[in-house]
């Protein structure tokens, strides 16, 4: 339990790190959903939209920004992106998008941690 409490707050410390990083020393482009790609539109439900932008090398990329919780009728969102690698990179400037996963995994994880600390501290309380 321990070691799946100490993953989970690994995974969740290096999301918040790794976005942190992004929104300070990425770069920024307008990017769009069209209507047909929104969660609203599309119908799956899942509020995975495809986004689109134009890199500042000109490139067009597109990607699907999992964990998107932006309004449904949302066209235009900010993107950060590292210029080296503008496709693998890309994130939606959105709470759920570049935070919330990460806090969940953190707190999961400390939460496991805590019960293993207690249960260990209850354990050696009774021995004694």
């Amino acid at each position: 339990m321990a070691l799946i409490g100490l993953i989970f707050v690994g995974r969740g410390a290096y999301g918040i790190v790794s976005s942190w990083k992004l929104v300070q020393t990425g770069v920024i482009a307008e990017g769009w959903i069209p209507a047909a790609d929104r969660p609203d539109q599309s119908g799956d439900g899942l509020g995975q939209p495809i986004v689109y932008f134009t890199a500042r090398n000109g490139q067009k990329i597109s990607f699907i920004q999992r964990g998107y919780g932006a309004q449904p009728n949302k066209s235009h969102v900010k993107v950060f992106y590292y210029p080296s690698n503008p496709a693998n990179t890309a994130t939606v400037d959105d709470f759920n998008a570049l935070w919330w996963w990460n806090i969940v995994f953190l707190f999961i994880g400390s939460c496991g941690l805590a019960i293993v600390l207690v249960v260990q501290l209850n354990t050696e309380n009774n021995r004694s």
